[in-house]
């Protein structure tokens, strides 16, 4: 189980590595992460969660637009 310490410190790690592009199961397979439904489970039960998770989600869509501009541009 995890208290809500923990679990804030874990929303702030999905959070740092989404932004980097990794993707939710990706981080969720991590052996000192929860499973991906837990995770799950814990964003349909707090929005202050869903919200800073879909701020990341935002985050890591720009990072893949990113690497496609780059690839593009190193295309020409």
């Amino acid at each position: 189980m995890y208290d809500e310490t923990q679990r804030q410190k874990v929303i702030d790690i999905i959070f740092k590595e989404m932004t980097k592009g990794r993707s939710l199961r990706q981080i969720c397979s991590r052996k000192d992460m929860p499973d991906k439904a837990t995770v799950l489970r814990w964003l349909a039960d707090s929005s202050e969660y869903a919200t800073i998770i879909a701020h990341a989600r935002e985050a890591q869509i720009e990072h893949y637009i990113d690497l496609v501009f780059e690839k593009a541009e190193n295309c020409g």
